[in-house]
């Protein structure tokens, strides 16, 4: 081998170390940017995750007032047949016709 050829493969070879780091460089500066995009996705997700929480809270409140409110308009509903039924038979009591005081 000439001093020639020796040189050839020397910047044969440099080139190909030149081309590997500027690979490199590529694939960090690719790495980098995954990790921000990355650490962004996972804010966001973060920050939904915080909404479906606060809206699953939100719908088990809703759930709660709901069932009280149906089991109060239940009693309700007993309290006031019970009271049409005690004034029907208080209207009996004392002749009066509740239809009559209706039409009226």
């Amino acid at each position: 081998m000439t001093q020639r050829d020796v040189k050839k493969e020397l910047a044969k070879a440099q080139a190909e170390l030149a081309q590997a780091r500027k690979d490199r460089d590529d694939a960090v500066e690719c790495s980098v940017d995954l990790a921000e995009r990355l650490l962004a996705v996972s804010r966001e997700s973060s920050g939904l995750l915080h909404h479906v929480n606060a809206l699953t809270n939100a719908n088990e409140a809703q759930e709660r007032q709901i069932n009280q409110l149906q089991s109060s308009l239940g009693a309700f509903r007993d309290r006031f047949k019970a009271r049409v039924s005690e004034m029907n038979m208080e209207a009996r009591f004392w002749g009066i016709s509740i239809s009559e005081l209706l039409k009226a």
